[in-house]
Order: C-alpha cells, then structure tokens, then sequence
C-alpha cells in the first residue's frame, strides 16, 4: 500500500485508509462524538484512548470501536508510525447482533489484522471511486 490518503462515501457508510503522513502526529480531534459508530483498525501505531471515562493503551496492531455518541479522543505516540482504517457504522445494521454497546481496544494478531483490512481493501479500492484526495477537501465534504 502507499502512503496516500484515500476514502470513498458508501450510501450507509464511510471508509477511509490513512497513514500518519496525513494525520496530526499526536492527536486526532479533542473530544468529540459522532452520530454513528466508528471502527478504527489500527495497522500501525501507539495510542491512548479516552472514552466513557475509560483510558486504555494500545501499541502494534489493534481495534478501536467508538460507539455512537460515546465522547471520546485518542492521544497518538508521536514517536510511532500510524497507520489506521476507519469504517463508520450505522447502529441500525448492528441490531440483533450481539455487538458491544460500548467502546472497546482489541490487539490483534497479524491474523486478524489480515482478516479485517483485506474486505476494508476491497470496499475502497474495488468501490470504482477511489480517491487521493488532500485533507481539507475531505473535511469539507464530511
């Protein structure tokens, strides 16, 4: 994979592939909340996660799950590369689906980590609309 920037905006959800060349090195966002829930597979990287009055580290390869409307903000190490999917998923489709309510950090194994990003590849890069687009024009369009 190279070290670009892409996304593309399903009809139900969003999902983008970035590395840390796009991203703030220690930061993403201050607390926020989103309206739909977030599943962030981390390729790459070293974070602390603050959500629900949790704080929870997480280093390698891992899963971070941001239910909607959990405030939440995750302080990366600025000394590690980081590299992440993030796939937003509608509360709707996890009905009856036995899918945690709350948020959760998973370390996964480099099967896993396969197991995940492989179909994550497939929605973006065989979705006929892939993108390389700079930061703020994403932005913009969110």
């Amino acid at each position: 994979m190279d070290r670009k920037f892409y996304f593309h905006f399903y009809r139900d959800f969003y999902i983008e592939y970035s590395p840390l060349a796009d991203r703030p090195p220690a930061i993403l966002g201050g607390f926020h909340l989103h309206n739909l829930g977030e599943l962030i597979i981390v390729e790459e990287g070293a974070s602390t996660i603050i959500s629900d009055g949790m704080i929870k580290s997480a280093a390698g390869s891992y899963a971070i799950y941001y239910p909607p409307h959990a405030i939440h903000q995750q302080l990366n190490a600025p000394n590690y590369n980081y590299t992440r999917w993030l796939i937003t998923i509608d509360p709707a489709y996890l009905d009856g689906l036995d899918f945690p309510d709350s948020t959760f950090v998973l370390n996964l194994t480099a099967e896993d980590l396969k197991r995940l990003v492989e179909p994550a590849k497939l929605l973006l890069f065989y979705s006929g609309d892939e993108k390389n687009v700079d930061r703020k024009l994403v932005e913009a369009r969110r």
